[in-house]
């Protein structure tokens, strides 16, 4: 065996808990030049915690060198976990006891056993082999809520000036990506499958990797695009079996209704579509990572990814014109290579809602892990919280120092607009003196969008300031 290697995680959503989280490390000081190896994490205290070996973004020769890790597990609100890795070579009567994944078997069923039951509510979906992209998205117990595909890449028309100036709606569908190949399950293993496809249209790719989790009821699709379209607008449509279906945004501070007129729109970092199938309310939400543009018509939802406008063109300069004779002179915006991500789930309206806060923090500041920040395994405790909150549509917008020095700041948010009853949790539990809450628990209640700021004491009491002068 080899020594263990420190992981430290840092988490700072109190919204959002049990996610995924994946790093790279080198699985010793130096490769492995025989036999085969197998990373296994633990935490702290010595509980062995399921974790999947990946192909890292490096592609070095040396016996699987460096390594890609990912899992999941509760981590603290606010806070630190600590684990540690050890590499493990599979001889003999070992290799036999290992699956397929390097797993024992028998660790593998009770985790995953585990954590069915802790977190129902999987995300079952279909990538059509013909298209390369998904055509059916489910959650357990509900009805089919998706109809068409999920994140259909459309080429639309954009002849309008850098601003869109005069312009309200791009629909005009102009060109679609093809498959280039079959899609490939690049990744299977117990804490997530990974299904990559690839699409092209003219001199432009999109390499589209769609994740799933066992134990996590999210899809995640993340998206790498060699975009090499001029004045041509990148849309991904959605569709979904929805009779009736409206559309929620988050704005700044809050969500509004946006209109089914086929005109764009702005948006924060997440959509709710609801509407009703088979008899019954049920919504799909979209959390993503800085696209804010989008349409809705007819039941079908189409976000704006890339825009390839003229650079700094204005209007009344006749840019047709002036292209007959030296096109390739201008210079045109969002060329070149983009990544970002996009988080969906579906179900009921209000669980959906109440998760859409938190899976957009996720992906704007996901779990930070480091395989280094050497400590003691003996000394240190297995977690490090600082504070959690509950429920999920309760966001943290802020947690620092007063100005004083003498006290924390927190802000809170009720984010999805309905009038809810929430708890914090500050450790370490304080003592019961006048002002204080049994255990560190702050019970607090908000009216729909009602931000509030509080200032917690050393000694454990706690007030709610106004927004600025924390007094």
């Amino acid at each position: 065996n080899s020594p263990p290697l420190p992981v430290t995680v840092l988490n700072a959503n109190p919204s959002l808990r049990h996610v995924p989280v994946e790093f790279e490390c080198m699985a010793d000081h130096r490769p492995f030049w025989k036999g085969k190896w197998r990373m296994r994490l633990f935490r702290a205290d010595g509980r062995e915690v399921v974790c999947q070996e990946e192909q890292p973004e490096s592609l070095l020769p040396f016996n699987s060198w460096r390594r890609r890790i990912s899992f999941i597990d509760d981590l603290p609100g606010v806070g630190v976990s600590r684990y540690y890795l050890k590499a493990f070579e599979e001889r003999g009567h070992v290799r036999r006891e290992m699956n397929s994944e390097g797993r024992p078997a028998e660790l593998r069923r009770s985790a995953r056993s585990r954590d069915s039951d802790k977190y129902p509510g999987r995300v079952a979906f279909r990538v059509d082999p013909a298209t390369g992209l998904v055509t059916s998205l489910k959650t357990a117990g509900s009805p089919r809520s998706l109809a068409g595909t999920l994140f259909e890449p459309l080429v639309i028309e954009d002849t309008a000036d850098s601003w869109g100036t005069g312009r309200g709606s791009y629909r005009k569908i102009v060109g679609r990506f093809k498959s280039s190949c079959r899609p490939l399950v690049i990744e299977h293993g117990p804490v997530r499958t990974v299904t990559r496809s690839i699409l092209t249209y003219r001199n432009s790719r999109i390499v589209m990797d769609v994740v799933a989790y066992p134990s996590w009821p999210v899809l995640e699709f993340r998206f790498r695009i060699t975009w090499n379209e001029e004045r041509r607008r990148l849309k991904l449509g959605v569709s979904a079996t929805l009779s009736a279906p409206t559309l929620l945004a988050e704005v700044p501070g809050g969500a509004i209704r946006r209109p089914a007129d086929g005109e764009e729109h702005v948006h924060g970092r997440w959509l709710v579509v609801e509407g009703r199938s088979g008899g019954r309310p049920m919504a799909i939400g979209v959390a993503s990572s800085g696209q804010h543009g989008v349409d809705f018509k007819d039941g079908e939802l189409r976000l704006s990814i890339l825009r390839s406008s003229a650079y700094c063109h204005e209007q009344g300069f006749d840019l047709d014109a002036a292209m007959g004779t030296c096109s390739q002179a201008w210079k045109f915006a969002d060329i070149g290579v983009h990544e970002f991500r996009l988080l969906v789930t579906a179900g009921g309206p209000l669980p959906v809602m109440s998760m859409m806060p938190g899976l957009a923090d996720h992906l704007a500041a996901p779990p930070a892990a480091y395989a280094h920040l050497p400590y003691d395994i003996k000394q240190v405790q297995a977690v490090e919280s600082l504070l959690s909150l509950k429920p999920c549509s309760i966001r943290m917008l802020a947690c620092k120092r007063s100005w004083d020095g003498e006290a924390l700041i927190v802000r809170l948010q009720e984010a999805v607009g309905k009038k809810t009853k929430a708890e914090l949790k500050i450790w370490p539990p304080t003592s019961q003196e006048r002002g204080h809450v049994p255990d560190g628990h702050v019970p607090l209640s908000f009216k729909a969008f009602e931000i509030k700021t509080l200032r917690i004491e050393k000694s454990g009491s706690w007030r709610a300031v106004r927004m600025i002068e924390e007094e």
